[in-house]
């Protein structure tokens, strides 16, 4: 049985619709992450999901349950908002404990609750402090044990890390992965960053537009991303796009990349219509600076980004379209140079007219 079931569910407001019949289903531990770009309908959906938001169509089960015209406070979720929505008039203690007590549970069972997540959380020194005396990291952690002590079967987390800054946020991904371990319960994740979905999530659910493109674990969405758009969101700095032509030649097929022929012979019988490709993708890490005498792209260079144990390239080929380039932090080359890469046609991702992906299977080069 799964933990969370959605079913072609469809949200509108009036005449705009926000999610346009969205499908996937959690097992029990799992760590699913919503990820997409703003105003893709992920934080919608996690409002549909805790019953914050009436869905126009479509179902929501829990634990096996239909929990659709269910009331928030009985489908046994704890939602982590992201801006924590504490009381400021209460001290992280009773901010933690305020929903148990509004239940009616005893007030032992409540305080032991609460040490038990302060203990996991290792807050138990910031009980007695009220949120104004807390750190923006420190806020998070009690927002986290505030859902905790509920003791959900399914945890809801709403870009919780989004206003921390960049050492909270890697301290805050460590964190929730093992609050994860530690507690075995499901968890459901929206964020925009993929970073965040790559770390944390055993299966990522792509969205755009109100729609679902793509669901998987985050390395095989990385490696055979379903289409134009997956393969551009996930990744950084994004996969290359090129246009591109496959031609039969002697013992295989050619590539034809930005209308320059690379002398890249594919293995015969690959199983498509040669003729569908339009484009091709190649992640920025699978592009090699190589000898001017050297088979490959031809590329001006037009700026340089060393980042310090890496360098990002950034290129145009001959017929303007841009390229980066990720190569070693000791890379020489220099603005204005023009520069052969090499490229390995096992690490090429092809598409159609239609932005999807046209399935080939190449052999990839370790």
């Amino acid at each position: 049985m799964s933990a969370l079931e959605i079913r072609d569910l469809k949200k509108s407001f009036g005449a705009v619709d926000v999610l346009r019949g969205i499908d996937f289903s959690a097992d029990a531990g799992e760590f699913i992450c919503l990820l997409g770009p703003s105003g893709c309908g992920k934080s919608t959906l996690l409002r549909c999901i805790a019953g914050l938001e009436t869905i126009t169509s479509g179902s929501v089960q829990i634990e096996g349950r239909d929990m659709t015209n269910v009331p928030p406070a009985e489908r046994n979720l704890a939602m982590v908002f992201q801006s924590y929505a504490l009381y400021p008039h209460l001290n992280v203690r009773k901010n933690m404990g305020f929903g148990l007590s509004l239940q009616g549970m005893r007030r032992a069972e409540i305080e032991q609750r609460v040490a038990d997540a302060a203990r996991i959380l290792e807050i138990g020194h910031l009980l007695d402090r009220k949120p104004r005396q807390l750190s923006g990291g420190q806020r998070q952690r009690v927002a986290i044990g505030r859902a905790i002590v509920r003791d959900p079967s399914v945890f809801l987390f709403d870009e919780p890390l989004s206003n921390l800054d960049a050492a909270l946020r890697t301290q805050t991904r460590y964190e929730l992965a093992r609050l994860h371990k530690e507690l075995g319960r499901t968890m459901l994740f929206v964020t925009h960053d993929q970073i965040e979905a790559m770390t944390l999530s055993t299966k990522v659910v792509v969205m755009n537009a109100g729609r679902v493109e793509q669901i998987g674990r985050p390395m095989d969405l990385y490696n055979r991303p379903a289409n134009r758009f997956v393969a551009g969101f996930i990744g950084s700095p994004q996969m290359n796009f090129l246009p591109a032509a496959l031609r039969s030649v002697a013992g295989g097929v050619d590539v034809d990349l930005a209308g320059q022929s690379l002398g890249l012979p594919l293995p015969p019988g690959i199983g498509a219509d040669l003729s569908r490709v339009t484009q091709a993708g190649l992640r920025p890490e699978h592009l090699r600076i190589v000898a001017a005498d050297q088979p490959g792209l031809a590329a001006r260079v037009t700026s340089v980004e060393r980042l310090g144990a890496e360098t990002l390239v950034f290129a145009k080929t001959t017929a303007g379209q841009a390229l980066v380039v990720r190569t070693d932090g000791a890379s020489r080359v220099e603005d204005a140079q023009t520069v052969t890469l090499s490229i390995d046609p096992g690490h090429l991702h092809f598409f159609d007219a239609g932005d999807k992906r046209v399935e080939f299977d190449l052999p990839v080069a370790e």
